[in-house]
């Protein structure tokens, strides 16, 4: 009699009812959320546009109408992203939508500091890069790169510095006077600044804050002295030094 009890304990311990209940409550849940990102509802009704400057509002504005009615799954954040990015003015973008058809695309746009010499629509942004825009800034500065800079990436070039340059550039707008100044870098990293009245040699961008104080410095006290000289030599601003005209 023991052993035919431990046989029916045994027996009872292997037997198990299957529980479908969580397997039926998980399918339904993944096909509601896969019902509700694929269906109409989830589609984008309304794309709010952050960031975008009034020229490029109707772009971005297109880029929305693009995606509108579709369902949340079958919209490409990365070609959203990308679309927005075509204007090279735009430095960043970001695309992010919920289940209510709500959306929001923001932008960034790279700040202008100095347009390149000789070209209209091509300028350089204040973190040293070069970007082309559709929409003309206005600008008291003009840089000339060591290069044709019909391509808008000089990073590769071994006398182009643009940050350096950049910074340059807003010093220079910051401290002195308008005068039609052209920022020059050579082919051998050699900085020049010409203006309508004549030219300053700063040989490097090392000391630059100190050579722009320099020359503010010596245009307060002599407004007219670029015009009087062939150059100015501000290579060491502790002791500038001029060719006269003959």
């Amino acid at each position: 009699m023991p052993s035919r009890r431990k046989r029916r304990r045994r027996q009872r311990r292997w037997v198990r009812p299957i529980e479908f209940a969580p397997w039926l409550w998980g399918a339904l849940v993944l096909n509601v959320v896969v019902g509700l990102l694929f269906s109409p509802v989830t589609a984008i009704s309304h794309l709010r546009i952050v960031g975008a400057q009034s020229y490029d509002r109707g772009r971005l504005s297109n880029i929305g109408q693009s995606i509108k009615r579709r369902p949340l799954l079958r919209v490409n954040e990365q070609s959203v992203r990308s679309r927005a990015l075509e204007n090279q003015a735009v430095a960043s973008a970001s695309y992010r939508a919920n289940l209510f058809g709500r959306g929001v695309l923001t932008v960034r746009y790279r700040r202008p500091v100095a347009r390149v010499a000789g070209q209209e629509n091509l300028y350089l942004s204040d973190r040293g890069t070069l970007f082309s825009s559709p929409h003309k800034y206005t600008l008291s500065i003009r840089v000339e790169p060591p290069i044709d800079a019909d391509e808008t990436n000089l990073a590769v070039f071994g006398g182009w510095q643009g940050r350096a340059a950049a910074r340059l550039c807003a010093s220079i707008v910051r401290q002195l006077p308008e005068s039609n100044w052209v920022l020059k870098v050579s082919s051998t990293g050699y900085v020049s600044l010409a203006s309508d009245d004549g030219v300053v040699e700063f040989g490097s961008f090392d000391k630059a804050e100190q050579k722009v104080q320099k020359l503010a410095e010596i245009l307060l006290h002599d407004p007219d002295m670029l015009s009087d000289v062939v150059s100015l030599n501000l290579s060491e601003p502790a002791d500038p030094s001029i060719v006269p005209k003959p």
